[in-house]
């Protein structure tokens, strides 16, 4: 007989017992506390928390970046390391202060960006933020989907992608759309919103007639940032895909630069400071994932504002400390990840009592 194990492959079974039983264990439920904003303090850095279940059933599990969704079903929990970084994120969030600079998240590959960015975006949520995220914004510029020229903007436009980015936003954000409201009458393709109309409406709109879809986001973004009742955060991740050339083209088959894309370009001023939030903030993260997105004028606008932060604030994503993997360890541990046998730490280094050598931002990636 064969059982499987969810991490080491088949089991062999011997007269229904099975062997090595050490390395077969079901995932346990390892009690965690939620990250909300009592738990979202300094007392808390390196240790794991959990997103609060409803955010991330109103967010949607194929909504999650990466490889959440394997992971987080792995650990029968939302678990993420809460690090310095996105605590210095979070406290920006929690002073709901007026406009504040853009924030780019940067660093190497697997270091923690997306969980920084998803950390963020929790908490804004629970604060009462209208929280704008896009987690793969891969698919609006890898030419899977319908677009089309409009000869008198030179821009094309995607209304299935910004219709489906609408729907993310909704499932984020009913309650707070109902709290905004638009300043005066609003049509798009003879549809007519009366002025006093809440964002719901306007964002319902552009979900039902995906034709009006970009007119609706763009109504939403410039409404939003207007206001100040409602704080805002916008948060892109893998947004080197705003700025890089796409492998879309154009009548004459060139290739189409990101900016080109209607949906891209409403989001760009957001993002190198531009164009200001009254109330919130804008935070975007990097992906070194596909090397076809990468975006040479963007890496100039974070070499340059990291060596001297002008309109944007950028924070390059530290490694992992001893501190963050020894909680992360500990939890794999618990969670029955890896063998609960006596492993050692490295700062750079960690080998696992198996024999395998794992390096720190390895882990980084397999757990956020």
């Amino acid at each position: 007989m064969r059982s499987q194990n969810r991490l080491l492959g088949p089991v062999e079974s011997v007269s229904g017992l099975k062997v090595n039983e050490e390395y077969y264990l079901d995932a346990p439920v390892v009690e965690i506390d939620d990250l909300i904003p009592e738990t979202a303090t300094q007392d808390n850095l390196n240790k794991v928390l959990s997103l609060p279940g409803q955010f991330v059933q109103s967010l949607g599990h194929d909504n999650l970046p990466g490889n959440f969704k394997t992971v987080f079903k792995l650990l029968n929990k939302n678990a993420l390391v809460y690090r310095p970084v996105a605590d210095s994120i979070i406290q920006r969030i929690k002073s709901k202060n007026a406009s504040q600079k853009p924030v780019i998240i940067d660093g190497t590959i697997g270091i923690g960006k997306s969980a920084t960015l998803l950390t963020s975006v929790s908490l804004a949520s629970s604060l009462g933020y209208l929280v704008i995220y896009a987690p793969n914004t891969n698919v609006w510029v890898d030419s899977s989907q319908a677009y089309f020229p409009n000869p008198k903007t030179n821009l094309f436009s995607q209304w299935s992608v910004a219709s489906a980015f609408l729907k993310t936003i909704r499932s984020i954000n009913k309650d707070v759309l109902e709290k905004i409201k638009i300043e005066s009458e609003f049509v798009s393709g003879g549809i007519k919103l009366e002025a006093g109309s809440t964002l719901l409406s306007v964002i319902d709109l552009g979900i039902s007639a995906p034709s009006q879809s970009h007119d609706c986001l763009e109504l939403i973004l410039d409404t939003a940032s207007k206001q100040a009742e409602v704080p805002v955060l916008i948060a892109i991740d893998q947004v080197n895909t705003l700025f890089c050339q796409t492998l879309y083209t154009d009548q004459d088959n060139t290739p189409l630069q990101a900016n080109r894309l209607r949906l891209v370009k409403s989001l760009i001023p957001f993002i190198d400071g531009s164009k200001k939030l009254s109330n919130g903030l804008s935070i975007s993260a990097t992906s070194k994932t596909e090397t076809k997105v990468q975006s040479s004028d963007l890496a100039k606008i974070i070499k340059d504002n990291l060596e001297e932060s002008k309109d944007i604030k950028v924070l390059d994503m530290p490694k992992l400390t001893f501190g963050e993997t020894k909680s992360l360890l500990e939890y794999f541990n618990k969670s029955n990840l890896i063998y609960k046998g006596k492993y050692n730490y490295h700062s750079h280094q960690i080998r696992i009592i198996t024999g395998n050598s794992i390096s720190v931002e390895h882990i980084a990636y397999i757990c956020i």
